[in-house]
């Protein structure tokens, strides 16, 4: 998506996603190719920025199609996507290329700086009220952030733009719901009209998705796509550390989806610093250094890390266990990506990803009316997204 060059003019933070190195493992981080996540401190007079506690020497910083953006437009916990020159597997942090990977581009309005409330392109936020505090109504901001229990959004930065960066265009991030052949609600409220998008290799869309939505406001309240992005963790590098908050986990902790993104396995190989297995739990912060084996992201490393954040981010009622049976008629499930089954909260609707793991020699070719399985799953904004789907224990 095109984007011409813009001057970032200010930003207020929130306490970055810091970790102590406990120093008991070998850390793999400066053996990274790419690494996403958050800026934690910037280095003007050395062109550096730190990452994961690494200092890399950028040479160039770029937002879509522009890569000639000012090094001085970095601010402190911006999400960034930064690539170095290690292909050989040296160990090395300079000649690094950074882009800036926002959730959100836009205008800001409505602000409060009493409560820390705000609305991006319309759509309704709160963040530290010191974010807010050289942020006017109707400035273009870059706002980065990671996601929260239903659809939420967990602010950690707000950068404010000289001017509009997008042409008139703005970008959106979240979970795609309540899709028809038209329209689908992004986070909880936000309303998407995508009949004359250009989707990024042909994707079909369906619930549960997380999504990068570029287009254009018209009523204030509904974004018409020109452009959108599916956002999955696949085709990793050799060894890339992203940084995020677990959405969902297995039962037996032996794999977890990353920012409704994209999932990770753990195997006996997996080093832990600052925790250990049993801390795999939703709504956990981390640092994963991970690469692609066999067509799947193993993990080679996780680091716990430490999130300033509200302690509703992640309820524990968001999750939920169905036990039932599949009472779908007529329904091809795997083209809708969905079933019904009767369980004893009701006929519930179940909605599948690419994310969610198949046990017990399930596949989503196999799923059919009669079987009796169980489900673990989660809220978004009034639909359940199975995390997990295993055939019912009968013992």
């Amino acid at each position: 998506m095109k984007k011409v060059a813009v001057l970032l003019l200010g930003t207020v933070m929130l306490s970055g996603c810091g970790s102590d190195d406990s120093g008991d493992t070998v850390s793999s981080h400066a053996q990274a190719n790419v690494i996403e996540g958050t800026i934690e401190s910037i280095n003007p007079l050395a062109n550096e920025v730190t990452m994961n506690g690494v200092d890399y020497h950028v040479t160039s910083v770029s937002f879509g199609d522009n890569d000639d953006i000012s090094f001085n437009a970095l601010k402190d916990n911006m999400m960034v996507r930064l690539s170095t020159n290690n292909e050989s597997g040296l160990l090395t942090v300079s000649n690094a290329k950074l882009t800036l990977e926002p959730t959100m581009v836009g205008v800001i309005t409505n602000i409060n700086k009493d409560t820390g409330d705000f609305k991006i392109n319309g759509m309704v936020l709160s963040a530290e009220k010191s974010m807010l505090a050289e942020i006017d109504n109707n400035d273009w901001v870059m706002i980065s952030s990671l996601p929260t229990a239903n659809a939420g959004y967990h602010v950690l930065s707000i950068v404010k733009f000289e001017s509009d960066p997008l042409n008139g265009e703005v970008e959106m991030e979240g979970i795609v719901n309540h899709i028809n052949d038209n329209q689908f609600t992004l986070g909880s409220n936000f309303t998407i009209t995508y009949s004359q998008a250009v989707i990024e290799n042909n994707i079909k869309l369906s619930n549960g998705q997380w999504v990068e939505v570029t287009g254009e406001m018209t009523d204030g309240t509904t974004l018409i796509a020109s452009e959108i992005e599916v956002e999955e963790y696949d085709n990793l590098d050799q060894y890339t550390d992203i940084e995020g908050v677990i959405t969902s986990v297995t039962k037996d902790k032996s794999s977890f989806v990353l920012n409704y993104k994209g999932r990770f396995i753990v195997t006996s190989n997996t080093i832990y610093e600052d925790g250990k297995k049993e801390n795999l739990v939703v709504g956990t912060y981390l640092e994963v250094t991970a690469k692609e084996v066999n067509g799947k992201n193993q993990v080679l490393e996780i680091e716990f890390e430490t999130q300033d954040s509200d302690g509703n981010d992640w309820p524990d009622s968001n999750d939920i266990e169905f036990i039932g049976k599949i009472v779908s008629d007529n329904v091809d499930i795997n083209t809708t990506k969905s079933f019904i089954m009767n369980t004893l909260q009701g006929d519930k609707t179940i909605y599948m990803t690419a994310n969610t793991e198949f046990d017990d020699n399930l596949t989503i070719l196999n799923l059919d009316t009669g079987m009796d399985i169980e489900v673990d799953a989660y809220l978004i904004n009034g639909q359940y997204i199975a995390s997990e789907i295993e055939r019912k224990d009968n013992d």
